[in-house]
């Protein structure tokens, strides 16, 4: 339960159709000497300026964006990344990973950490918060999210050809894919991928079980194939262990994830 999701974006505004948001901006995070002042990275940071996100922050204690404020991601960058206890965007302000006309194409990362109970606010722990005004906008690759198998796959092989119902050359090698359970839940499967081409994907992963690739009685009974690689992650930073006040008479593990809301 890393990421409980609830995206809700702010309608376009302000850029100009075909623009892309990481144009034009002159404040670069890994560059401080072309900012118009001083930002201190060991304490909650207020973000008043445009700036240009092209490396990975430190372990920020959170981020508030106002008021002519915009955080925006750069494609360019090896990785960009954001890791904080929280993200609060204000009246005016923005976080932008491309944009409509721009989708994203590099690799980004929203990391959202803290312990529940470690503080309070009025949008809670550990989140991306939007209020009335504020705009955030995520736009990844445009990409095949899931299709269905086209014929069965038995257990065992660390190589392998799979094949599918939809066209899946938008996946490329080293995506990562889920092979859905054809018995019981405790069967969903990895795999990596080597190449795929229109129908079919050679994939690397030996299987421990076989899922079911065919109709039964005319019910389409084929397992679901999904694309679990994204360009661009938001997720929660997990303890290795349950800890108080997580419900742990129940769960072994972490169950506090990230969240984002919309005011």
């Amino acid at each position: 339960m890393a990421l409980s999701l609830l995206l809700l974006l702010a309608p376009l505004a302000s850029l100009v159709a075909g623009d892309c948001p990481h144009l034009g901006i002159s404040a670069i995070a890994s560059d401080p000497a072309t900012w118009p002042h001083a930002l201190d990275w060991t304490a909650e940071v207020v973000l008043d300026f445009p700036m240009l996100l092209d490396v990975a922050t430190p372990r920020l204690a959170g981020l508030r964006i106002v008021s002519g404020g915009r955080l925006v991601f750069s494609p360019l960058a090896a990785a960009a990344a954001l890791t904080t206890d929280f993200v609060r965007i204000e009246e005016g302000g923005s976080l932008e990973i491309g944009s409509e006309d721009c989708p994203f194409t590099g690799r980004a990362e929203v990391l959202l950490t803290g312990k529940r109970g470690a503080y309070s606010s009025e949008d809670g722990e550990k989140y991306i918060a939007v209020h009335r005004g504020g705009r955030l906008e995520v736009h990844g690759e445009q990409r095949k999210a899931w299709t269905r198998l086209a014929a069965s796959l038995a257990m065992g092989r660390e190589d392998r050809e799979i094949l599918l119902q939809g066209d899946v050359s938008s996946w490329g090698p080293g995506d990562r894919l889920v092979v859905a359970s054809s018995h019981t839940f405790q069967e969903n499967e990895e795999v990596e991928v080597v190449q795929c081409e229109q129908h079919t994907c050679t994939v690397s992963g030996r299987l421990k079980f076989n899922h079911f690739g065919e109709e039964d009685s005319g019910v389409a009974m084929q397992a679901e194939v999904g694309l679990l690689s994204r360009n661009i992650v938001i997720r929660g930073e997990m303890e290795a262990s349950c800890y108080e006040p997580n419900p742990c008479d129940e769960f072994s593990v972490d169950t506090f994830g990230g969240h984002i809301i919309a005011r």
